[in-house]
């Protein structure tokens, strides 16, 4: 393709694009391109809102049959009809307008069936979700239909590619239907506005049931996402119960297992929980079973004093029990100050030992009161 003036010639058809001014023509025929699905479909669209549907396909048949002039011409050159439409067919395809098929005419009947495949309009309107048909072709072949019939024609369409059928089909057939004067007829009754309203009031209703279902599917989707956080805070919670669990062993005495590290968090969640169970349950003594840890370093030892001496603050005696040998050689190492909290070597003997104690407080609260 010459660069300075670009041509091509496709099916005995020259495309000549003049770079200096923009320009474009097929045939010396000045063209201009456009996006079939946005550009022409929303002008397109754009026409079809303000004059109403029905007005609008009959508008499109109309211009379609006047416009047939320059197609009759490379028709009638042929041999017959069918070799003429099939000539013709090539220039459409070529330019755009989809395979056009001749299926079948029958003359003594007048009547003609077309196809269209893969025609602009159809694929138009399908790509923007509309259907207002194939008026331009229909109105065209309905123009060759009466050239060919030499009696006044009628065109309807039974096929739809905008509804997802494989091709346009329009049927034309001698009629007593003018197109011309139905226009005229919309324009003097309400008949137009009657039919628009219930087009548009039918979009609507298909677009607010699409809203619909897209925000009950939004609301479905929250529910479940929801549901799955509440899950996942049921289950935060039951580890943290599990991994801090407070249990009263006896009259006034809480057990507290420890199982694993205990960092800061984790020693501030026990603590917490453990305060308000001394008071809840007015015990006197809690203890700080550690059989379940086999290494301490300096952190988790300090958090084991620090639970203790919180305990101690509520005038309520902590005790840690179950200390190992190797977790006890790691305290001696760590130089941890365990001054003033009494320690057991099980939680057995701490449990005899809290007993203890609450039966001697009595007895000694008795000896005092007879002195």
């Amino acid at each position: 393709m010459p660069a300075q003036d670009p041509h091509i010639t496709v099916e005995g058809l020259e495309f000549r694009w003049d770079l200096e001014h923009g320009g474009f023509t097929i045939a010396d025929v000045p063209c201009t391109m456009l996006f079939r699905d946005s550009s022409l479909a929303s002008m397109l669209m754009g026409f079809l809102a303000m004059v109403g549907p029905q007005r609008f396909s009959l508008a499109l048949q109309a211009e379609g049959q006047r416009g047939i002039e320059e197609d009759w011409a490379i028709i009638s050159s042929a041999a017959d009809f069918e070799a003429g439409f099939a000539d013709l067919a090539r220039y459409a395809y070529t330019t755009g307008w989809g395979r056009w098929e001749c299926v079948a005419v029958d003359r003594d009947a007048k009547q003609a069936l077309f196809r269209v495949h893969d025609g602009w309009e159809g694929l138009a309107q399908r790509a923007n979700e509309v259907n207002w048909g194939c008026g331009l072709l229909a109105g065209k072949f309905t123009g060759f239909g009466e050239r060919l019939f030499k009696t006044n024609c009628w065109c309807r369409q039974t096929m739809f590619i905008a509804d997802g059928d494989p091709y346009d089909e329009i049927v034309v057939e001698a009629s007593e239907r003018d197109v011309d004067r139905e226009l005229a007829e919309l324009a003097q009754t309400d008949q137009a506005t009657s039919i628009d309203l219930q087009r548009v009031l039918g979009e609507l209703r298909r677009t607010s049931d699409a809203h619909a279902r897209i925000l009950g599917e939004r609301d479905r989707s929250v529910q479940e996402l929801e549901e799955k956080l509440d899950i996942i805070a049921r289950q935060q919670a039951a580890i943290q119960a599990l991994s801090t669990p407070i249990i009263q062993i006896w009259d006034g005495v809480l057990a507290v297992p420890v199982v694993g590290a205990v960092d800061g968090e984790r020693a501030s969640r026990m603590m917490e929980k453990l305060l308000e169970t001394i008071i809840q349950t007015k015990s006197r003594h809690a203890i700080l079973d550690v059989t379940g840890v086999e290494t301490v370093d300096t952190d988790t030892a300090d958090n084991f004093v620090r639970l203790i001496r919180g305990v101690q603050l509520l005038g309520a005696q902590g005790i840690i029990s179950g200390i190992g040998p190797m977790v006890a050689q790691t305290i001696v190492d760590l130089g941890v100050d365990l001054t003033g909290i009494p320690t057991h070597a099980n939680l057995k003997e701490a449990l005899h030992a809290c007993i203890a104690a609450g039966d001697r407080g009595p007895t000694l609260g008795r000896n005092a009161a007879r002195r």
